[in-house]
């Protein structure tokens, strides 16, 4: 009885595996594509156009500091081209999250991205995935209501 189970078990096991090796052959291969990964980021150096944008203020607070920072065009097309790329942690540690933001979109190769600029001198563009770009250098600390972090401010 114990052979006869152990013959089942087997039998079993091996129609799984040979469902499995059947099911995966029978499934086509993803079609190739010659779209690169980074066919639809966003690239600063590249030539793009300001669609449109718009200032905001999570807390609409009379006295705000927000009502006062105001971004023009131009303005928002030097901090898209000198941010730098940063990471979660940088973004978490070393750049301030204000109510104050510049919303908007662009366009670049006939592709729409999304961005939000905050006035803690940060921001990030969106398509299928969102990139943070900071002011790491500290060359527009004069567009900004706060600049970058540093571990001075910590202590």
């Amino acid at each position: 009885m114990h052979k006869a189970r152990i013959l089942i078990l087997l039998i079993i096991l091996s129609s799984c595996n040979t469902q499995n090796k059947t099911s995966q052959q029978k499934t086509p291969k993803k079609e190739q594509t010659n779209i690169s990964n980074n066919a639809f980021r966003f690239e600063p150096n590249d030539e793009f156009q300001i669609v449109r944008f718009e200032h905001s203020n999570e807390y609409e607070l009379t006295d705000s500091a927000c009502n006062e920072w105001k971004l023009s065009e131009s303005d928002i097309e030097q901090i898209l081209k000198l941010l730098i790329p940063i990471n979660g942690s940088q973004w978490h540690y070393e750049f301030g999250q204000y109510p104050c933001y510049v919303n908007g979109i662009l366009n670049q190769n006939e592709n729409n991205f999304k961005f939000s600029i905050n006035s803690g001198s940060w921001l990030t563009i969106s398509s299928d995935t969102t990139i943070f770009y900071g002011d790491i250098d500290g060359k527009l600390t004069n567009l900004f209501l706060d600049d970058r972090w540093t571990e001075e401010d910590y202590q």
